[in-house]
C-alpha cells in the first residue's frame, strides 16, 4: 500500500521536527536528524522496540507492506489514522498537513476510547 500525501507550501526556516520522550518504561537508544525526517528508537528493558518518524510531507510517499496484515482506518482526535499490524508489528501513520507521522512497535499499541473517537472501515 502506498500513501501519497499533500502539504502546505512551508517555508524551510518554519519546519520544526519534534522527537517525544521516552515512553515510560522505555530508554532513547539512537536518534536520527535529516533535513525532511527525524527519527527514534526507544528500547524497553524486556527488549521491546518502539520506532517514531516524523516526515516533511512535501512529495512524500510512504510505502507499506500490508500483505497478510489486519489493517483498519480510524478517526483519532479528529486525525485520520492508518492502523495495520503484521509479523508481531503494531503501526499507525497519519498526517498533520505539514508532517506525516509513522510509530512502530513489537509491543500492542493502546489507544484509550475516546468520545470524539469514530471508526471508519
Amino acid at each position: 500500500t502506498d500513501f501519497i500525501f499533500q502539504s502546505e507550501t512551508v517555508d524551510e526556516e518554519e519546519v520544526q521536527y519534534v522527537i517525544p520522550s521516552a515512553p515510560v518504561g522505555y530508554e532513547e537508544v539512537s536518534r536520527e536528524e535529516f533535513q525532511s525526517q527525524v527519527g527514534a528508537e526507544y528500547r524497553s528493558e524486556q527488549g521491546r522496540t518502539i520506532f517514531y518518524t516524523q516526515y516533511q510531507l512535501d512529495g512524500l510517499t510512504l510505502s507499506v507492506d500490508t500483505e497478510g496484515a489486519d489493517t483498519d482506518t480510524e478517526d483519532i482526535l479528529g486525525r485520520r489514522v492508518f492502523l495495520y499490524s503484521n509479523k508481531g508489528w503494531n503501526s499507525m501513520i497519519w498526517t498533520d498537513g505539514l508532517f506525516a507521522y509513522d510509530l512502530n512497535a513489537d509491543c500492542s499499541m493502546h489507544i484509550p476510547p475516546l468520545p470524539h473517537r469514530r471508526r471508519r472501515s
